[in-house]
């Protein structure tokens, strides 16, 4: 069965059990437990993330305990493969209430930053820079082959992010974590960083060349977070809708409705100034990849 067959599979079972119900538990059982195997090396043996989102959701069906047993080896591949190098590379924020989106009157706003509001987020962890490809070769081999190690792992699609983070043991952020993270304390529109200083603290369009930059090598937010503007896109959770601020709750926000396309945030190597603003909100297909989106993880605490 070739790639597109067995993701086509994988998602024709998942909508047919969000239809029907469960109507045949060993047919899903095998398939999740083919999706979640991992070869003789002991990583996953399917590393595409449309596949796993898929075999994720069918799973869902079995209900949770199944769930969890079917894909406990798969999860523990992660930790035993990453060890503590993701935890030490996080970073911890308290949360608390904080300004969301784009004020009135504001001399630049885009399509879905407004109405801006007060918004309230728990406690959480956040990556101190976006997954390298050091990182991901862990769970795919052979990506962006030739490429640094300490490069930004990119061409990555919204699922085979989801999908990396769920074997590493975290999530991605939610769109509401990511602009908290942005704003290094401040509600501004670049946060705590000076609009004339982006340059010292993002690779953008006016200082990249278009190219991707090794991670960590402009200065952090007073977080000590790096990289949030610029570089590369980020994948975040949260499905994209125009209008979700209208109604979004004020508590630890998090579109997770269906929907075609995901939010990306922080601007790339190609964006303009005004596209690494915390608010702006960019969204592709979770299909979609190309050479300046990328992802960072996010925990719980």
């Amino acid at each position: 069965m070739t790639l597109l067959d067995s993701r086509a599979s994988l998602r024709t079972l998942a909508r047919t059990l969000q239809r029907d119900g469960l109507t045949d538990r060993d047919l899903v059982i095998d398939r999740v437990r083919s999706a979640f195997a991992l070869d003789a090396a002991g990583r996953p043996a399917v590393t595409d993330g449309e596949s796993l989102h898929h075999a994720w959701s069918a799973a869902g069906a079995l209900g949770g305990a199944m769930r969890e047993e079917l894909t406990a080896a798969w999860r523990a591949s992660g930790r035993g493969r990453l060890g503590d190098r993701l935890a030490e590379d996080l970073v911890r924020l308290d949360g608390g209430t904080f300004g969301m989106g784009t004020p009135d009157g504001s001399a630049l706003v885009y399509c879905g930053e407004q109405p801006a509001r007060q918004v309230r987020i728990d406690a959480f962890a956040i990556g101190r820079v976006p997954v390298t490809n050091a990182l991901f070769r862990e769970f795919r081999p052979g990506h962006a082959d030739g490429a640094a190690d300490d490069l930004p792992a990119v061409e990555i699609t919204w699922y085979d992010a989801a999908a990396f983070a769920l074997w590493a043991g975290y999530r991605l952020p939610t769109e509401a974590e990511w602009e908290f993270a942005g704003r290094g304390g401040e509600d501004a529109p670049y946060g705590d960083v000076d609009p004339a200083q982006l340059p010292a603290y993002a690779w953008f369009s006016e200082n990249s060349k278009g190219a991707l930059h090794p991670v960590a090598t402009r200065r952090a937010n007073a977080y000590g977070i790096h990289d949030l503007f610029g570089n590369v896109w980020e994948w975040c959770a949260d499905t994209y809708a125009a209008d979700f601020y209208s109604h979004a709750p004020g508590i630890s926000p998090l579109n997770d409705a269906p929907g075609p396309e995901r939010v990306s945030r922080g601007g790339s190597m190609h964006a303009f100034t005004d596209m690494c603003r915390r608010a702006f909100r960019h969204h592709e297909p979770a299909d979609y990849w190309a050479y300046d989106v990328g992802f960072r993880l996010a925990a719980d605490l």
